[in-house]
């Protein structure tokens, strides 16, 4: 597991999580989950919990 901090928000990636390659990041509260992609860009994954609580803050 590695964790880095950027503006207040902690984002972890775990060593052995499951594809699509990703990242959690953690503030206050929420969590959400943020896809990592070949081309270099990133996104919201797309998933039903890809914000936790379901009422998080995107």
């Amino acid at each position: 597991m590695g964790s880095v901090r950027f503006n207040g928000i902690r984002f972890t990636a775990y060593t052995m999580d499951h594809e699509p390659r990703h990242v959690h990041g953690f503030y206050a509260d929420i969590e959400a989950i943020v896809d990592l992609r070949l081309d270099g860009t990133v996104s919201l994954a797309d998933r039903t919990d890809a914000t936790r609580p379901g009422n998080g803050s995107k």
